[in-house]
C-alpha cells in the first residue's frame, strides 16, 4: 500500500467519526449549524469516494447492488396478502400456545409453593 491510500483512508475515517460526534456533542447547537457542518463532511466523503481506488470500489459495490435489485422477481400483490395473512395467523397461534404454555407452568408452580 502506497501512503496516498493510507492518507485518504485515515482521512475518510476522521470525517466519519467527525460526522458521529457531531450528532452526540453539538446536538444542542442549533439545527442550521449542524446541517451545515454535515454537509461540509459530505462533501469531503463524497470527494473521497470520487478519487480514492478504494472509493471507486464502494461505488461499484453499490451500482452492481441496485442492478440485482432489478432482477429481482417480486410477489404479486394477492401473493403478498397471503402471505401476511399467513405471517399473522402464525404469529396469533404460536402467542396462544406459548399463552397456554406459560398458564400452565405458572399454575404448576402456585400449586408447589
Amino acid at each position: 500500500m502506497n501512503t496516498y491510500f493510507l492518507n485518504i483512508k485515515n482521512l475518510f475515517i476522521f470525517f466519519v467519526i467527525l460526522m458521529i460526534l457531531f450528532n452526540f456533542y453539538l446536538s444542542n447547537y442549533y439545527l442550521v449549524f449542524r446541517i451545515i457542518l454535515k454537509v461540509i463532511i459530505s462533501f469531503f466523503l463524497f470527494y473521497w469516494l470520487k478519487i480514492s481506488s478504494l472509493g471507486k470500489k464502494i461505488i461499484f459495490f453499490f451500482i452492481k447492488s441496485k442492478l440485482e435489485v432489478f432482477k429481482i422477481i417480486w410477489p404479486s400483490i394477492n401473493d403478498a396478502y397471503k402471505n401476511v395473512i399467513i405471517v399473522c395467523f402464525s404469529s396469533l397461534l404460536i402467542s396462544f400456545i406459548v399463552w397456554i404454555i406459560d398458564k400452565i407452568i405458572w399454575y404448576f408452580i402456585h400449586f408447589i409453593y
